[in-house]
């Protein structure tokens, strides 16, 4: 892969004709992110949402009993004394090192700190969009305002925000990675990388990725920042508290056969947008265990040799490093609906090379696929009935019909 600034090319124009569908679609995405908010802020305040176990995780720390992070009959005290009644608790099954990040937010009640991380959440999506503007030429010719549009009413996004998640805090170390590897500083992309840990299973797939395409500036920075953030989570938790949560993880893996195994590992595999979650919706009930882990890695391994085969054609750094965050959530071992967050950046960049066509009927085919992740009633309909995993077909569409540059 050569590198190639994505603002040396020239800028495209939409068509004029579908100027008037796309500020109807900015809109109708507008009122049905506002209903999200509207619908989710009762429900958060009452405790129902993720931001109790980081509020928990952030009063551990600044009380001084961080090492008690993977306790589970502790979480399940702490949350029910300082946010609402609970017969089970969230239990907390991030590395122990994010928990800094929410100290601050415990200072306050629970719900004082619920709002301000929300705003803290929304200054991060912005952020994100803004450090991503100057690469998304072909957008901003359409509308200067058109990245930001796409980042805050993107409904995955919406849904990290109201529940308090640390989905935009990625998207936020996600997209300046992107920055750097654009700009040629793969080491800082690296060090970006490894601080993103916190979603380990998302951020090693990438570095794998850049590790078969020989970039060791960015395994250099992504080891250095990995090294510091394992030795921060020791001391905080000490390696008992670090082996509890390594014997969590691993009893996540096998400890899901039934709905009972779930719900007290908070783990659902079948609400997964990803290839887990459409190998364990297939084969769950009929597969012994063994077999469906076999196969999920299996499958996970192809993937992630496609990508790295593909990804040694494509030209631009930029649409590399984006394809590889699509393939890293396909094949993350645990992922929920908020995640996707991150998915907004590689189809702002699809986009983006969208926007080129001149001809309407050829833009509305290019961003036919992207499109289908802002439709919010598909992820109503999924989320009730069960099928989550079918977001993983277009992801893998996305995936294996990916371009070979911006431009």
């Amino acid at each position: 892969m050569t590198r190639q600034n994505t603002n040396s090319s020239p800028v495209p124009v939409l068509p004029r004709t579908l100027r008037p569908f796309l500020f109807a679609a900015i809109g109708y995405l507008f009122v049905v992110q506002v209903a999200l908010c509207v619908m989710s802020i009762r429900p958060a305040l009452e405790g129902h949402a993720d931001f109790r176990t980081f509020y928990c995780d952030g009063y551990l720390v600044r009380s001084g009993r961080a090492t008690q992070l993977y306790d589970y009959e502790v979480q399940k005290q702490v949350q029910n004394a300082l946010v609402s009644p609970s017969d089970v608790a969230l239990p907390s099954d991030h590395p122990a090192y994010e928990a800094l990040l929410f100290v601050p937010f415990s200072v306050p009640s629970y719900r004082v700190g619920y709002f301000l991380f929300i705003i803290f959440d929304a200054a991060l999506l912005v952020i994100s969009a803004w450090l991503m503007r100057p690469y998304l030429t072909g957008l901003t010719a359409v509308w200067p305002l058109l990245p930001f549009a796409l980042f805050l009413l993107f409904f995955p996004a919406g849904i990290a925000l109201m529940q308090g998640q640390n989905s935009i805090v990625l998207l936020a170390l996600y997209s300046g990675a992107f920055v750097a590897i654009v700009e040629g500083n793969d080491f800082l992309a690296g060090c970006l990388l490894g601080l993103a840990l916190m979603k380990f299973q998302i951020a090693l797939p990438v570095a794998v990725l850049y590790l078969i395409w020989r970039r060791w500036r960015m395994i250099a920075g992504f080891a250095l920042s990995g090294f510091v953030v394992l030795i921060t989570s020791i001391w905080l938790v000490g390696l008992h508290g670090m082996v509890t949560h390594a014997r969590f993880l691993l009893g996540a893996v096998n400890g899901l056969a039934t709905s009972g195994d779930q719900s007290r590992n908070g783990i659902f595999p079948r609400a997964m947008p990803n290839l887990r979650g459409m190998l364990f919706s297939l084969g769950g009930a009929r597969l012994p265990n063994i077999w469906l882990q076999a196969g999920i890695v299996g499958v996970s391994l192809l993937v992630l040799w496609w990508t790295a085969r593909r990804g040694k054609h494509i030209t631009s750094p930029g649409s590399a490093f984006a394809l590889a965050i699509v393939c890293a959530l396909l094949v993350s071992y645990h992922l929920q609906l908020h995640d996707l967050a991150l998915l907004i950046l590689p189809i702002a960049v699809w986009l983006d090379r969208a926007c080129q066509k001149s001809i309407a009927g050829e833009w509305v085919i290019a961003a036919a696929l992207p499109g289908l992740f802002f439709v919010q009633p598909i992820y109503l309909f999924l989320t009730t009935y069960g099928l989550l995993p079918l977001l993983s077909l277009p992801m893998l569409a996305l995936l294996f019909l990916w371009p070979d540059s911006d431009r």
